[in-house]
């Protein structure tokens, strides 16, 4: 919760409690991808931690690949069509005061795309019962987080802050696959294969109901 505050405590700091609500009109809209992420590591948790039990590092490897591929195969179509209609959907939900988060909320879209590969990190590495890893890495990334958004903030003002924040979830995310890969041999392209495979499963079933 630190980590996520730390954009918005910055913001009414340094700028305004009116840029708060600007940028927290485009983080509403990314709450909803949360909710995937959050039930995907709900169901991968007892899995994982029974494979960690079992001594079977293969399986953690690929219910990591797996979980993190079906939710990319999910999300990205929902990310393209808000990326799409940004500006309808801020007008929506927030109204025409608040159009300068078009902009924030394309940028903070972003973040989504590392969601599936940090926040099941976190719950493969606490099934394994390895929970401090998790820890340290997310205490360095509040550092990070905190002079990422001290740099961009200072010279971007209120969207700098979603660059800020873009800045370190990329670094986490970096360091997160150097640990899986050390720990469990998981490597990025496997997911996105994953991901791939999930999408051909669907449109076969598609095309396959239509003949």
């Amino acid at each position: 919760m630190l980590f996520k505050g730390i954009d918005k405590v910055m913001l009414y700091s340094m700028i305004s409690s009116s840029s708060v609500a600007i940028y927290g009109a485009a983080i509403r809209i990314l709450n909803l991808f949360e909710y995937p992420a959050t039930a995907m590591s709900e169901i991968v948790f007892p899995k994982s931690a029974e494979s960690a039990k079992n001594n079977n590092p293969l399986d953690t490897k690929r219910l990591y690949e797996k979980s993190v591929g079906a939710l990319l195969a999910f999300m990205v179509p929902g990310i393209v069509m808000v990326w799409i209609g940004a500006k309808y959907i801020i007008l929506i939900v927030a109204g025409a005061e608040y159009m300068e988060a078009v902009s924030i909320l394309r940028v903070v879209l972003l973040f989504t795309l590392f969601t599936p590969f940090t926040r099941q990190f976190g719950t493969i590495l606490d099934s394994m019962g390895l929970p401090k890893i998790n820890f340290k890495l997310l205490l360095l990334s509040s550092v990070v987080n905190l002079g990422s958004n001290y740099f961009f903030i200072t010279h971007f003002g209120v969207i700098g802050a979603a660059f800020g924040t873009l800045v370190t979830l990329f670094f986490s995310f970096i360091v997160g696959q150097i640990i899986l890969y050390k720990k469990l041999n998981i490597r990025f392209m496997n997911c996105l294969i994953y991901q791939a495979q999930y999408y051909k499963t669907i449109f076969d079933f598609i095309f396959r109901n239509k003949k």
